[in-house]
């Protein structure tokens, strides 16, 4: 998805609660070296976007207003590339 809307939007991997070493080969074994990542190890930022776990889209605005977040269900790319639609067209 970053390939395709790279240009429209910014993309962010959040990932903590683990050992860096385990976070890394998951960003090496599912391609993901295109965006950048953070390292949330105390859940922490997590926290200030009132997540509770993996798997979740946070989608923030220019403002850094949180306007959607989503639990496992953007892991599909068209129901991912529908949401950035809808979020863009408002």
């Amino acid at each position: 998805m970053h390939q395709e809307r790279g240009d429209e939007i910014a993309f962010l991997g959040m990932a903590g609660l683990d050992d860096l070493g385990p976070v890394a080969g998951f960003v090496d074994r599912y391609g993901l070296e295109a965006f950048p990542h953070a390292y949330d190890e105390d859940g922490s930022i997590w926290a200030r976007f009132g997540t509770i776990g993996r798997s979740v889209f946070v989608f923030v605005d220019d403002d850094g207003t949180i306007e959607s977040t989503g639990y496992g269900e953007y892991g599909d790319a068209d129901k991912l590339d529908a949401k950035i639609t809808e979020l863009l067209s408002n």
